[in-house]
């Protein structure tokens, strides 16, 4: 009897070990585009690209579009003749506008990210960003912090 008890807690014991990996939370990722070493959002829709910090834009954010959104977006420009549209970026509770540039031939957004919300995507806990057709992708930065020192680190070694 006292063995039967044993196998059947060691069973669950095991179990347990191996069913806890599974069921952890998705965690932000590298990848390359273009050559370079990106951060890619838990859900895949977000791609962080960090720049030579230069003025006040550190990197984008690139999110790609379904064609239809894609023309969607048209009537939110900022100006007809240019492909710019008012972004809102929210990390925690700290909300700012941005520029985003939206590609129409390729399908694809990229926001401008300046230096306070690099720092922010650092310690920050989750991260919203709102498209003026009002479509909102929200994701988790649980993990982004190492994902981002890395980015920063490739970026220093030429």
């Amino acid at each position: 009897m006292n063995k039967l008890l044993s196998l059947a807690l060691f069973v669950c014991l095991i179990n347990i070990t191996l069913a806890a990996p599974t069921q952890a939370a998705p965690r932000w990722q590298t990848g390359t585009m273009d050559g370079k070493i990106v951060a890619i959002s838990p859900s895949k829709k977000v791609t962080l690209k960090i720049i030579k910090p230069k003025n006040s834009i550190w990197g984008y954010f690139i999110i790609p579009l379904t064609p239809d959104h894609t023309k969607a977006l048209e009537k939110h420009r900022i100006n007809p003749h240019y492909s710019f549209v008012p972004t809102y970026i929210r990390i925690d509770k700290i909300e700012r506008r941005s520029t985003g540039k939206v590609n129409q031939y390729q399908n694809y957004i990229s926001i401008e990210l300046d230096g306070r919300q690099w720092d922010d995507l650092k310690k920050g806990a989750t991260l919203s960003i709102e498209l003026p057709d009002g479509t909102q992708y929200n994701e988790s930065l649980r993990g982004s912090m190492k994902v981002i020192r890395r980015i920063e680190k490739d970026l220093r070694t030429p």
